[in-house]
């Protein structure tokens, strides 16, 4: 049974080293901890944040504690032999195993059919190095070293699984380390003192927070993706040995789950599941919505562009899309609905319906989202570290309030103001979507003007351009469990 062994320190081990509980008990006093912290079976020390804890956070996050190998986990196959099926010597699947899968600190390989793989990916936020660029190709796929393995093993039906464990290499670590000194660094610059300099913590709506959840996420997927290959290499490497065998499941388990937009924010939709949340409607209300589980169903791969910017996602065969019935896109113009088609019934060259979402009544519009939104889609970059406002017009004008504060003081160029010395992100990126809600609506109320070109317009619908490339059609893969939205008896505008 769980027992409480400091404030807000919950261990659920049945035996545990007092160090242990004493650095967890700092993790606990961090004024922005959710509840509190629990310690599980194999909790011990770490590098700031123990190991074998669970963390919850609001409103910052703690580097330290997610990691150096940021996406760590594992995936389990589960295939159609039994014991029976498996010869007396499997010393043939070893060779095999160590060419295709390599592992030890810095081993890669040179494979091109990893370049599609990574494309999907799409890039991190912090800018990669061409050496970084070289390595993450080449550890794509690999095993790297300390606790990570591969299995051939049987369950207690004598049914035989393939299993490994895998994080996400060299890059992982790499963009963990730098933000882990951005965080130390900030410390140090606003003079907060901690009881341990490795629980160093980033604040929401910072450009520091953004950039690591950005390139948290990047890291989370390479390692997925990386693991799912490893995988499939694995269970053909055993097929050939045996000379006979197929894949019946699989198991991928990682830190991260499908993020789904609430009125109060992003959540994961496993923690949705169950309850009752205000979402979308096509016609950019926020109404209620029950949202279940629905188990194992088979999902569909759907490739999707928007200028030019591809982005690979998964949904049931039924999954429900809403296709334009115009040339504008919209959901609410001149009186025609979009189309509503199944994913099985998605063609190439199809376009996707957009919708703007109402402000929900007693939303805020932040000034800080709201200015960082100016520069995004009126501003331009400086310098490396650096970009500007530019403010051409009476209306641009009105919005000079916005930079109260911020940056270097306003200045006039022949019938325009500039004001310089603003982030380099507030212009390269957008904000992350777990920022505050007023501060991404604030960001989206003056992001979105029609001033915008296409590209920045592009930013706010569902899909700008879509592009399918040919054989990239939906199609089957592997089972996994999907939470959705429960649609109610008709109502127009349901979810």
């Amino acid at each position: 049974m769980p027992k409480q062994v400091a404030n807000r320190l919950i261990s659920w081990a049945s035996d545990i080293e007092p160090e242990t509980i004493k650095q967890a008990a700092r993790t606990a006093r961090l004024p922005f901890i959710e509840g509190h912290v629990a310690l599980m079976p194999d909790a011990h020390v770490g590098m700031g944040a123990t190991v074998g804890s669970v963390i919850p956070t609001r409103g910052a996050i703690i580097p330290s504690a997610v990691g150096v190998d940021i996406g760590c986990g594992m995936i389990a196959t589960e295939t159609n032999l039994t014991a029976s099926d498996l010869p007396d010597d499997l010393s043939e699947l070893m060779p095999l195993v160590e060419q295709q899968i390599p592992a030890g600190v810095g081993k890669g390989h040179d494979d091109p059919a990893v370049d599609e793989a990574l494309s999907a990916l799409n890039k991190p936020h912090t800018e990669l190095t061409a050496k970084q660029e070289e390595t993450v190709a080449a550890q794509f796929g690999t095993l790297g070293s300390g606790n990570h393995f591969v299995e051939v093993c049987l369950d207690e039906r004598d049914h035989v699984w393939t299993v490994l464990h895998s994080g996400s290499r060299g890059i992982g670590n790499q963009l963990a380390t730098k933000h882990i000194a951005e965080a130390k660094k900030l410390m140090a610059q606003y003079f907060i003192t901690l009881d341990d300099p490795d629980l160093a913590y980033l604040v929401q709506g910072t450009p520091q927070f953004t950039a690591y959840i950005r390139d948290m996420l990047w890291s989370q997927r390479y390692a997925m993706g990386s693991r799912a290959r490893m995988d499939r290499v694995l269970s053909a490497a055993l097929f050939g040995v045996v000379g006979k065998g197929d894949r019946t499941r699989t198991i991928n388990c990682f830190a991260g789950e499908t993020p789904v937009m609430t009125s109060s924010g992003v959540r994961p939709i496993a923690e949705l599941s169950g309850g009752v949340h205000e979402l979308l409607t096509t016609d950019g209300e926020w109404v209620k919505a029950p949202v279940q589980s629905f188990g194992r169903q088979k999902l569909m791969r759907v490739r999707l562009s928007r200028n030019g910017v591809e982005k690979i996602v998964y949904a049931t065969p039924g999954h429900r899309w809403l296709l334009r019935t115009h040339s504008s896109g919209g959901t609410r113009y001149w009186e025609k609905r979009p189309v509503e088609v199944t994913t099985a019934e998605l063609q190439q060259g199809n376009r996707l319906a957009w919708t703007f979402a109402k402000r929900p009544d007693g939303m805020v519009v932040g000034n800080d989202g709201a200015a960082r939104g100016f520069v995004f889609g009126d501003g331009s970059v400086t310098s490396r570290n650096r970009s500007r406002a530019i403010f051409c017009g009476d209306r641009d004008l009105a919005l000079l309030h916005l930079f109260e504060g911020v940056g270097n003081p306003p200045r006039a160029y022949d019938g325009m103001k500039v004001i310089s010395g603003l982030p380099v992100e507030w212009k390269t990126s957008m904000p992350s979507l777990d920022s505050a809600p007023s501060y991404l609506y604030g960001w989206r109320a003056t992001s979105s003007r029609p001033c915008w070109s296409q590209a920045g317009i592009s930013t706010t619908c569902s899909t700008r351009r879509p592009r399918m490339r040919p054989g990239s059609a939906p199609g089957n893969v592997e089972e996994g469990d999907v939470a959705g939205v429960v649609r109610r008896p008709p109502a127009e505008g349901s979810v």
